[in-house]
């Protein structure tokens, strides 16, 4: 038997870690899923097992690198962003993997203003909200005045992509879709590293950027391997985007965080933007994007588990409930139901309830139905931000909350003079860090034919 030329693409989120088997027409062969409990750090504030991530990974390329049915030509990563990974000279992991939701200290803070006395100013010049931990060049301040033994061992810090092709090749790389992802490292009107980080005698640290695309030809355990230096997951979800239309378009992007994109807006963001949670990202060839983000996903689990709880229901059932249309009992369209201070919905005008009474409700599909219409309240008015205007044209959709009946129809009920659009395989994550490793157009002609309204 011959074996099949495959690529193996890693999509590795916050609450999933998948592996995909790509054949060469972009078909997906082979796929595996897993979930890890987490761990904790220091403080007892939880965090991601990367060590056990990082074993996962190495058993998935050891998996069908030697599987005889495969020949492995390509390895590349999809990887949340936010996040870093600090090596020493001997390329071991040093102190923690902290989590982006960790709260920054204010000392730490302060520290930071003596380069920028308003905060503002760090925002402008970085396209990015001061958002602590979530700012990930911000863990080099933290660890060098909060953590100085640990910090005095690092020899270099790597982006999460870039650490899995690290993992593999022993190269340590940057590239422009993780230092550019709300990191606070980079300042885009002058195209180099934020002026902090030289102040702050950081700039060892990090490598040089390079471009996403590069391929490193390696040799893993005696197998011929191109690997790719890793992509941030929403941005590698926009390029099948970009490769398949020149028309205008913004890309809604569902998981954990829910990203809107606009790769055709690429003007400096002022304040009053930037304190609404917009930032500008940037593409592989470092030009910015306009990105307005939710923390959706996260919001949207803790709030289904608790009608579950309430009204004794299996905790599959929201996953399958068809489409209905409710009354709405909301006495003004501005007050909510339910409390959404974790996405922080007073930014758009919207009010939480302080106390949430779920007695209100006949049954799990009224108060589903409801927690829905105040999601996608909140989620119109993120996407509004990054449409920038716009009163009509394409919003594609992509992630997981393409298979939720409710969130669909109520953004096209809310936005009736969009186009949405969404793909048959969905992925984009994938595809986009497949596209890094390979010749484009055998992969561009096969997206467009999965585009459907």
């Amino acid at each position: 038997m011959i074996p099949i030329t495959v690529d193996l693409i890693f999509d590795i989120g916050r609450t999933n870690k998948k592996v995909f088997v790509l054949g060469q027409q972009s078909e997906i062969l082979d796929q595996q899923y897993k979930n890890f409990e987490e761990t904790v750090d220091e403080d007892g504030f939880p965090s991601e097992d990367l060590q056990a991530v990082s074993a996962w990974v190495l058993e998935m390329v050891d998996h069908y690198v030697f599987l005889p049915k495969y020949n492995v030509k390509g390895v590349n990563f999809s990887t949340y962003g936010a996040s870093m990974v600090h090596l020493d000279e001997d390329g071991k992991i040093v102190g923690t993997f902290y989590n982006y939701l960790k709260e920054f200290p204010a000392e730490t803070a302060a520290r930071l203003k003596k380069h920028y006395p308003n905060l503002d100013d760090f925002s402008i010049a970085t396209q990015s909200p001061y958002m602590g931990f979530l700012n990930s060049g911000l863990q080099l301040l933290f660890l060098k005045y909060e953590r100085p033994e640990s910090f005095a061992r690092i020899d270099c810090s790597l982006h999460l992509p870039q650490y899995f092709t690290f993992l593999l090749t022993g190269q340590k790389y940057s590239e422009f879709t993780s230092i550019g992802c709300h990191t606070g490292l980079w300042d885009l009107e002058r195209k180099s590293c934020a002026k902090w980080l030289k102040d702050e005698n950081l700039l060892k640290l990090l490598p040089v950027p390079s471009p996403t695309d590069q391929v490193i030809e390696t040799v893993y355990k005696g197998v011929k391997l191109n690997v790719g230096l890793g992509i941030h997951d929403s941005s590698s979800t926009l390029i099948p985007y970009l490769q398949q239309t020149e028309e205008p378009f913004v890309l809604l992007s569902t998981g954990t965080w829910s990203i809107s994109m606009n790769p055709f807006n690429q003007s400096m963001l002022d304040e009053q933007t930037l304190a609404q949670d917009c930032m500008n990202f940037m593409t592989i060839n470092g030009q910015s994007v306009l990105a307005s983000r939710l923390l959706l996903g996260k919001h949207y689990a803790e709030q289904v588990k608790l009608l579950n709880a309430h009204f004794g229901v299996n905790e599959d059932l929201h996953k399958t409930l068809p489409y209905q249309v409710k009354k709405s009992k909301r006495k003004e369209a501005n007050q909510c139901l339910f409390n959404h201070h974790l996405i922080a919905i007073e930014r758009f005008g919207l009010q939480s309830a302080t106390k949430v009474d779920l007695s209100i409700f006949q049954d799990f599909e009224e108060a589903y139905w409801h927690l829905m219409d105040e999601l996608t309240d909140a989620q119109v008015k993120v996407l509004e931000l990054a449409l920038g205007g716009q009163t009509s044209g394409k919003i594609f959709v992509d992630g997981g909350f393409v298979h939720n009946q409710y969130f669909m129809q109520m953004l096209k009920e809310k936005l009736p003079t969009h186009q949405f659009l969404v793909t048959e395989q969905g992925n984009g994550a994938c595809i986009g860090a497949a596209i890094m490793l390979n010749d484009t157009a055998v992969l561009h002609h096969k997206l467009q034919n999965k585009v459907i309204c």
